[in-house]
């Protein structure tokens, strides 16, 4: 799928310093618009933690595509204080829901995204999406499932919904997305340590050092009211994985047509490949190793214990043979052989020995 780009920063003053080609000038105002209202840090201790704790937010642009931008530290400006820069991914609805499946870590794992010193007309990525990560910690059960049941709510009554990163993870919000009921995913936007109660975004964790200055829900488990839908996927939940039920896909939303799909702008013939082979299926090769090791011991001690291996079956059909009247001698060629029967058979039914020149029996 294609991902246009889209990169915030400061450079004589915070705006557009790079974009792709399928956004148009109205996208880089609205984009704008999104990163002026994310908020500003009091604390150096914001910059530092950007580079170990992920700060992030998705948006619904006016033309139905999906957008999730990612706050990062940018260079100093002139007078060597710090700044942020904000790189922008943007995906059409259709990608982000059939391909994607919402999963926003695997953007948020992908390097390539989130380069920011480019400039002016930058490239489009093409991203091949890994199967989303469907493992969960026991311990978020309870808190994504209140999270899911008051984000239904808040999106039903049009009202932004504010928690605190004191209560949530970084990998618990991530899969925020992916948990929403569908009716609600297409009017949903989330973000992750934001700093102001300003923003466009419905569902913001807010970073710690402005959680007692925004009106935070704090996280309650004695009084948990789950909605149905959250009650529904519970017990998968609680099974310790993701449900994969992004295949409840809810249509494209209207307008949702991507400009270059409309044709009014053509796509850049070269662009950048950004794999995700960081979270592909894990092949079981020591299960499959161990299996097969015990078939082979099992076959050879299933030869063992009928008498010992080839070695001692020729020696025993020569014995039988012996016994019988009928000397085989223990070439290659009769160890070979198929098994003889003589030992139930009695001595009148065998045929009679011949002799050869040399005065020896065998078999002519």
């Amino acid at each position: 799928m294609i991902v246009e780009r889209h990169i915030f920063g400061s450079d004589g003053g915070y705006r557009t310093l790079g974009r792709s080609s399928g956004l148009s000038t109205e996208d880089s105002r609205w984009l704008e618009s999104s990163a002026f209202s994310f908020g500003q840090p009091t604390s150096l201790r914001f910059y530092d933690s950007l580079r170990h704790v992920p700060c992030w937010f998705t948006q619904v642009l006016s033309n139905g595509r999906r957008a999730l931008t990612r706050v990062l530290a940018g260079a100093s400006d002139e007078n060597g204080r710090p700044t942020l820069a904000l790189a922008t991914a943007v995906l059409s609805w259709a990608d982000w829901d059939s391909q994607l499946r919402g999963d926003v870590e695997a953007l948020l794992m992908c390097p390539q995204l989130w380069v920011t010193n480019g400039g002016g007309n930058i490239a489009p990525l093409e991203f091949s999406a890994p199967m989303p990560r469907r493992r969960i910690n026991q311990d978020s059960v309870t808190r994504l499932l209140s999270l899911v049941s008051q984000a239904e709510r808040a999106v039903a009554q049009s009202r932004r919904l504010f928690v605190s990163a004191e209560d949530y993870s970084a990998s618990d919000f991530a899969v925020l997305e992916r948990l929403l009921p569908p009716a609600v995913r297409p009017k949903a936007s989330s973000g992750y340590r934001m700093l102001s109660q300003h923003s466009r975004v419905l569902l913001s964790c807010m970073d710690r050092e402005v959680a007692g200055t925004s009106p935070i829900q704090r996280y309650r488990p004695e009084q948990m009211d789950l909605t149905p839908y959250a009650q529904a996927i519970r017990k998968s939940l609680e099974m310790g994985t993701v449900p994969d039920d992004f295949s409840m896909r809810v249509g494209r939303p209207s307008g949702a047509a991507t400009a270059v799909r409309n044709g009014s702008a053509p796509r850049p013939e070269v662009r950048t490949t950004c794999a995700a082979p960081w979270r592909q299926p894990r092949v079981l090769v020591p299960g499959a190793l161990v299996l097969s090791l015990l078939l082979v011991c099992a076959f050879f001690l299933g030869r063992m214990t009928g008498g010992g291996g080839p070695a001692a079956a020729a020696k025993r059909d020569n014995e039988t043979t012996r016994r019988a009247g009928t000397i085989v001698a223990a070439s290659p060629a009769s160890t070979r052989a198929a098994p003889l029967t003589t030992a139930t058979t009695s001595r009148k039914s065998l045929p009679k020995p011949t002799a050869t020149k040399t005065g020896k029996e065998g078999p002519r």
